[in-house]
């Protein structure tokens, strides 16, 4: 029965993982994003249920420290 719900809950939907470090965002209502050495069962079960829907994308950390780079490249270039 919980192979029945889990399968209903992932159906159709895109795994998130970040570009830089390769968390999985595992909730969108609550941001949540694992590591695999938080928790390599759970990250290994979420990777091999996707299989190829997966979309890159940045978790919180590496997306301010993209964005930072890039206003640094912006303060750079005026120069």
């Amino acid at each position: 029965m919980k192979i029945l719900i889990w399968d209903k809950m992932i159906e159709g939907k895109i795994l998130t993982m970040c570009c830089v470090c390769k968390k999985i965002k595992i909730n969108d209502e609550f941001d949540l994003w694992l590591k695999r050495e938080d928790n390599s069962v759970l990250y290994n079960r979420f990777i091999n249920k996707f299989g190829e829907r997966v979309s890159d994308g940045y978790c919180p950390e590496d997306l301010e420290k993209a964005m930072e780079e890039v206003k640094q490249y912006k303060l750079d270039k005026k120069k």
